[in-house]
C-alpha cells in the first residue's frame, strides 16, 4: 500500500510541475497548496488526508488523498461485523471562481483496499480501482479556512467482483454514493 500511496504522490507530483513548466512563460502564473481534513472518516473509526496544489489563473487544483474508514453498521448485511475501506485517490478539482471558494466540479481516480469480518471474525481482504466523479462548494469562514460541503458518486471500474468470508459471499457494490463535509486550509 504504501507503493501505491507513493505512486500517486509522484504522479500527482509530476503532472503538476508539467503543467506548470508549460505556462512557465506567463507572469501570472501562480500556485496555491492547500490540505483539507474531512470529517466523516474520524467519526467512523478512520482518517482522512488531503494535499493540494491549484494553479490559480486555470481555477484549477490538483489533490491527492489518502482515507481509511469504517462502514457504519446500518450499511453492513447481517451477515458481516466489520468493512473496513483504506483508499488512495488523485483527483482534479475545477473552480467556476477565482480563490478556489464557491463551487467546484472534480473527477479523478481511486484505489480501494478492503478488509471484511464475518460475525465469526473470519476476515478476507479484497480491492477496486473507481474512477470519481464529485462536485462541491467552498465556503471561505476566515482568511483562507473554508468549510467544503461535498457529493461523489464512485463507480468500481476493476477489481475485486466476489469477496468469500468464511462461509458468506460478498459482492462490492458497482457504485457508491458519498457526502460528507471537509475543513480546509490554503496557503
Amino acid at each position: 500500500m504504501k507503493r501505491i500511496a507513493l505512486f500517486i504522490g509522484l504522479l500527482l507530483a509530476v503532472g503538476a510541475l508539467n503543467q506548470l513548466a508549460a505556462q512557465k512563460t506567463s507572469s501570472k502564473n501562480k500556485c496555491t497548496i492547500g490540505t483539507e481534513l474531512d470529517l466523516f472518516p474520524y467519526v467512523s473509526n478512520g482518517y482522512y488526508a488531503s494535499a493540494w496544489l491549484g494553479l490559480d489563473d486555470q481555477q484549477v487544483r490538483f489533490r491527492s488523498i489518502v482515507a481509511k474508514s469504517e462502514l457504519p453498521d446500518f450499511m453492513l448485511d447481517d451477515e458481516f461485523n466489520r468493512n473496513t475501506l483504506k483508499a488512495y485517490a488523485v483527483v482534479v478539482d475545477y473552480f467556476f471562481k477565482p480563490n478556489y471558494k464557491g463551487a467546484w466540479l472534480g473527477s479523478g481516480f481511486e484505489y480501494w483496499d478492503g478488509e471484511l469480518e464475518d460475525q465469526l471474525k473470519n476476515k478476507s481482504g479484497y480491492h477496486a480501482w473507481v474512477y470519481t466523479l464529485g462536485a462541491g462548494y467552498v465556503w471561505k469562514i476566515w482568511d483562507n479556512l473554508y468549510v467544503n460541503p461535498w457529493i461523489a458518486g464512485h463507480l468500481r471500474i476493476a477489481g475485486s467482483k466476489e469477496v468469500r468470508v468464511g462461509k458468506e459471499l460478498y459482492k462490492p457494490d458497482r457504485f457508491t454514493p458519498e457526502i460528507s463535509i471537509k475543513l480546509g486550509y490554503h496557503f
